[in-house]
């Protein structure tokens, strides 16, 4: 009995398997983010960060790809490590990069990312003074090796190195311990936490001078120096709105300024004017890095000391300010800063800037807000001028926006002179009066003015149209006519001749001249000037007289658009001209001077029974071979055969060749030269080409064959015969082709449907291999595959399903 439920299980489990070759690449890209996710665990974000530059592509695009497979780069790259404890040395090593309090990781700590478009508020604007702290410059790191200032305060964890040197050596590095002592032999205990590097160096030449007396000799005898093997590290919490708050372990030569560089300085919501340093439970410092940044005198950047907190307080009053000022951004200020401390920041007003009318966009305070949603926000306009003489100030309150209008690109104060003249522009008004005044000004008109018409523009009453006033400016310069008094804007404008005459003039020539074209029109250019112009007659010239097309005259209508002329041509030029008779015509005296006009056009005809010699030429196999000229229009190959003296006895009619405009005429010599047909005893051409070679006496075998090359000719032979002498025909052979003397090419078959044709003296026998079978096609298309499983996996499903419903 059938067992539908097992058949159905079996079947199932090919289904399984199947979808479980569609599902492989799911299980690879899960197995690949793992891999991923792993790596990246183990990297620190400067390593991330190193990985993409040698990638040669930028963050974003590293994100991008990243996300592809679900995860988020950024998290990495924020990650905050742990750093290292410094390791002792011989010279004196400070972190470049403040460390994570206990933790035990490589120092570097890299800095939290932020791009700089997140710096920016709604209107485009940067928030000033951020954007710093977007890259750590080199000089702002703290200095890796390298010794230390006098002025260093000792304190518990310092490793000193004390050397004594001359009559007695001695070194030993000691640690400052948490009473603030080291142990110095043969010395004891001595107090150091406290004092600076200096008066460390001083306390310890005393005190050693009882157990090394050569120190205080004179002259000495033992020398002292006192260093710094090892710096201890200083324990700081940074906290407020900061990128990443929390406390960190620094080098002791940290400020509060490297401090806050090192961890990615304050957030946008975080203050840049009142950070405050905490030390022991009192607020010993705040610091505004608009000192830092707008290059005040006043900065002192504090040295932090262990446990100090530095903590950064949500930003204050925030006022933007846009317009024609230097910098152009959202500042922060403090309570008792206002309109003239704002203009500092932003660096001032630009020239441009429009004193008389600035305004304030504010949001009503809470205390001055009425219920009228619409008197929430207003506007305050008022003028800067006299707040810039005097001591006055503005208040200014969070969330302002300041702007300061640019004064207007137009002005009135001047009028402009264009055209022809030696200086064209503007003038002042106050300098220039009246039209002879602005051309004086501009330094008179140029020699190609146009002086019976200028224009005078000027504006009408509306400020908006323009009326035209015309005058004469050659009686104006003359002072025949009255000047003109000017206003304010008014414009004149001179014309230039090219206005009001044909800019170019030209005439063509055309025809049996050395050299037509175009030419240059100038008055009184006659035929004789134009053609001498041209490099004069060509041999093929028909001397008789020219044709001259002409324009109609202006103003007249009707079918005909151009008046042809025939003047002789000029006596002096045709009496030199080659094939000038008597009989040629000639024009009269008074026909010798023929005036041209502007686009006239001159046609010269060639002679119509002017033609050049035409030569051929005859090689090879004839008596006389060389160059020959046709005598007839109606001259054959037999009758040049013939004029060359005939064929020598060696020549070899079926092997002869005819060029005509370097290709090959396939013709039969022996009918053109013997029989004189006329279908092969071709009329001659100029420049033909005739090659009549001597008996060959081989033939040439090539191909498949297993000894190609040169046979001797033998009479009546086919190509069998021929074959059968080269070698016979290798595996490969195919078919042959036999090419004649006379260019004929014909196929001959092999096997069953074989050919045997004659082959003539110089034939070509070129055997041919049969042609390679191509190669079966091997791809694989994966699509076209997947879609043929499941349109297998869908029939299954369906038999399946109708099996159990008969089966019911």
């Amino acid at each position: 009995m059938f067992d539908v439920n097992r058949w159905t299980l079996q079947n199932l489990c090919v289904i399984l398997f199947a979808f479980s070759f569609v599902t492989t690449h799911a299980q690879e890209r899960n197995q690949l983010k793992q891999q991923a996710e792993s790596r990246l665990e183990e990297m620190t974000p400067e390593e991330i960060d190193a990985r993409i530059r040698e990638l040669g592509i930028s963050r974003e695009q590293a994100e991008a790809r990243a996300s592809e497979l679900d995860i988020n780069l950024s998290t990495y790259l924020r990650r905050v490590p742990p750093a290292q404890t410094i390791a002792p040395a011989v010279t004196v090593t400070v972190p470049t990069q403040p460390e994570r309090d206990g933790d035990t990781v490589p120092s570097g700590l890299p800095r939290p990312v932020r791009h700089k478009e997140s710096l920016k508020g709604q209107a485009g604007l940067p928030y000033f003074g951020y954007d710093i702290f977007l890259s750590i410059p080199p000089a702002f790191e703290p200095t890796a090796v390298g010794p230390v200032d006098l002025d260093y305060v000792i304190g518990p964890e310092d490793v000193l190195r004390v050397t004594i040197w001359g009559q007695v050596e001695f070194q030993n590095e000691m640690v400052v311990d948490r009473s603030g002592l080291i142990f110095i032999p043969t010395v004891g205990q001595v107090l150091v936490s406290g004092l600076s590097l200096e008066q460390l160096y001083q306390k310890l030449k005393k005190q050693m001078s009882r157990s090394y007396s050569g120190l205080l000799s004179q002259p000495p005898t033992v020398w002292l120096d006192v260093t710094l093997a090892k710096l201890r590290p200083k324990r700081v919490f940074i906290m407020g709105e900061v990128e990443s708050p929390g406390g960190y372990t620094v080098s002791s030569y940290a400020t509060v300024f490297s401090s806050l560089y090192s961890v990615g300085g304050p957030s946008l919501r975080g203050s840049l004017r009142v950070i405050r340093v905490i030390r022991s439970n009192k607020i010993i410092a705040q610091i505004d890095l608009y000192d830092y940044l707008t290059g005040a005198q006043n900065t002192n950047d504090l040295r932090v000391q262990s446990n100090d907190i530095i903590f950064v307080p949500v930003r204050g009053k925030t006022v933007t300010i846009t317009g024609a000022i230097r910098r152009p951004a959202i500042y922060e200020l403090k309570p008792e800063e206002h309109l003239i401390s704002l203009l500092k920041y932003c660096g001032g007003l630009l020239p441009t800037a429009y004193v008389e009318k600035v305004q304030i966009e504010r949001i009503r305070p809470f205390n001055e807000r009425t219920g009228n949603v619409l008197e929430d926000r207003i506007v305050i306009d008022f003028s800067l001028g006299p707040l810039l003489k005097s001591t006055e100030d503005i208040a200014l309150f969070d969330a302002d926006e300041v702007q300061v209008p640019s004064v207007l690109d137009e002005m009135e104060n001047y009028v402009l002179i264009r055209g022809p003249v030696w200086r064209p522009g503007r003038y002042d008004l106050n300098a220039v009066r009246t039209i002879r005044d602005l051309l004086a000004a501009a330094e008179g008109i140029q020699p190609k003015a146009y002086l019976p018409e200028a224009l005078l523009s000027r504006l009408n009453d509306d400020r908006m149209t323009r009326r035209i006033i015309r005058f004469d400016l050659g009686k104006l310069l003359d002072q025949k006519n009255p000047d003109h008094q000017l206003e304010a804007l008014d414009e004149v404008t001179v014309f230039s001749m090219e206005a009001v005459e044909v800019k170019e003039r030209f005439i063509t020539i055309r025809g049996e001249v050395k050299n037509p074209g175009r030419y240059s029109y100038r008055d009184g250019l006659t035929l004789r000037d134009l053609i001498l112009e041209a490099g004069g007659f060509t041999e093929k010239t028909e001397l008789k007289h020219a044709e001259v097309s002409r324009l109609q005259p202006s103003g007249l209508y009707g079918d005909s658009l151009a008046i042809i002329l025939k003047p002789g041509l000029p006596s002096t030029l045709v009496e030199g001209a080659l094939g000038a008779t008597p009989s040629v015509h000639v024009i009269r005296e008074k026909e010798e001077q023929f005036l041209l006009q502007h686009r006239d056009e001159v046609f010269i005809k060639p002679n119509p029974y002017f033609e050049p010699q035409q030569n051929v030429s005859v090689e090879g196999e004839v008596m006389h071979p060389g160059v020959y000229t046709i005598q007839h229009r109606v001259e054959r190959l037999s009758d040049l055969i013939m004029r060359a003296g005939g064929l020598t006895k060696n020549a070899y009619l079926d092997g002869a060749e005819y060029y005509r405009g370097g290709k090959r005429l396939l013709l039969d010599f022996n009918k053109a030269y013997y029989r004189k047909e006329y279908v092969h005893n071709v009329i001659l051409d100029g420049g033909d080409r005739i090659m009549i070679p001597r008996k060959p006496h081989t033939v040439l075998v090539t191909g498949e064959v297993n000894k190609s090359g040169l046979l001797s000719f033998i009479e009546g032979d086919a190509v069998s015969d021929y074959i059968q002498r080269a070698g016979e025909l290798t595996d490969s052979a195919s078919y042959a082709l036999l090419t004649y003397p006379t260019g004929e090419t014909r196929k001959v078959n092999f096997g069953l449907f074989r050919a045997n044709p004659e082959v003539l003296d110089g034939s070509i026998i070129h055997v041919l291999k049969v042609p390679p079978e191509p190669a079966p096609e091997t791809g694989v298309d994966l699509s076209t595959t997947i879609r043929d499983v499941f349109a297998v996996l869908t029939s299954a499903a369906t038999l399946v399903f109708i099996i159990w419903q008969v089966s019911q």
